[in-house]
């Protein structure tokens, strides 16, 4: 799964589910909301409660500040660099090369 940023405020409150489909508009069946927000009880969208394919990209609004998040009927997902010896994540491959160098003695 991928984080999902919000093109409105640049937050990530969102990630992708096993039913995003890159090639398909947006709908609410591919988006779930990330930790800590989903254990707070956040709905899905600001728009409803319900979070299935019946919730169109349109009606896929930010729950930070309510901007759309699939403007075009995509969302923008960002790229994660993960370290697979203790799960690290980075923002660039530069910086998982330098964790795995300094934390893992390796490079």
């Amino acid at each position: 799964m991928a984080k999902v940023k919000c093109p409105g405020c640049n937050t990530i409150y969102y990630e992708t589910t096993e039913a995003y489909d890159p090639e398909q508009r947006a709908n609410g069946a591919m988006l779930e909301l990330v930790e800590p927000y989903k254990s707070r009880g956040w709905g899905k969208y600001e728009s409803g409660n319900f979070g299935g394919a019946e919730v169109l990209a349109a009606e896929m609004l930010c729950v930070g500040c309510g901007a759309p998040l699939a403007p075009s009927g995509r969302v923008k997902m960002i790229e994660e660099h993960k370290c697979s010896e203790c799960g690290w994540v980075g923002k660039t491959n530069a910086a998982l090369k330098r964790h795995i160098t300094v934390t893992h003695k390796r490079g």
